[in-house]
């Protein structure tokens, strides 16, 4: 459904695609699914009890969806494992923990995904200076640039999922008090979003 909203697939860009989202919108109302836009690339979220505000979360097809990307089955389950604890965080009210691992599991995905593809760079991710970190050292940033060089991500994904990595960081409480973030259930689907718009690049891309 996404794929048919996504404005990469069109000449004009959003201008079709978001006509299509509209419509295909109304039809997804009846099970209380939208889809909305999240940093120019589409992604299903639940309807808020407005009727009107799209929340996005964990979508129930995620580990189909990641199990072509990936380099083992055995990771799959373990990546997986790590999103059922971001869900009983989030569940609890304990928001600051559920985007730490929001974070933690995008980071891992990527750098699996990314060293499954070329596994070249398992001896190395070329750092702007030349020089190689080993993949155990590459920071999340990195990985993201990496993906984006290579064209696996685009860059409006690649930019907005920059809040998914700094919100990973409050993993050091100062860093928090330093933004001055009190997370809530929105600030989870903030980091939701780029997440699932980094995915449905890495499957066209695939």
């Amino acid at each position: 459904m996404c794929r048919i909203c996504d404005p990469l697939e069109y000449d004009d860009g959003l201008a079709s695609a978001d006509l299509i989202r509209q419509e295909l919108n109304t039809h997804l109302a009846a099970e209380r699914l939208a889809i909305t836009y999240v940093s120019r690339r589409p992604v299903l979220g639940e309807l808020g009890a407005d009727g009107h505000t799209t929340v996005i979360t964990v979508p129930d097809d995620l580990e189909a969806r990641i199990r072509p990307l990936v380099s083992s089955e055995d990771f799959l389950q373990q990546l997986m494992e790590r999103v059922t604890e971001t869900q009983i965080c989030e569940q609890h009210g304990a928001y600051g923990l559920t985007i730490i691992g929001i974070g933690s599991f995008a980071e891992a995905l990527l750098l699996d995904v990314l060293t499954h593809r070329d596994p070249t760079l398992l001896q190395g991710f070329v750092l702007p200076n030349g020089k190689r970190a080993a993949p155990e050292r590459a920071s999340f940033s990195l990985l993201l640039d990496t993906a984006r060089t290579r064209g696996w991500i685009q860059m409006d994904a690649h930019d907005f999922m920059k809040i998914v990595r700094d919100y990973r960081n409050f993993v050091h409480l100062r860093n928090q008090q330093e933004r001055g973030v009190t997370p809530d259930r929105d600030t989870v689907g903030m980091c939701w979003g780029p997440v699932l718009a980094v995915l449905n690049d890495l499957e066209t891309s695939r």
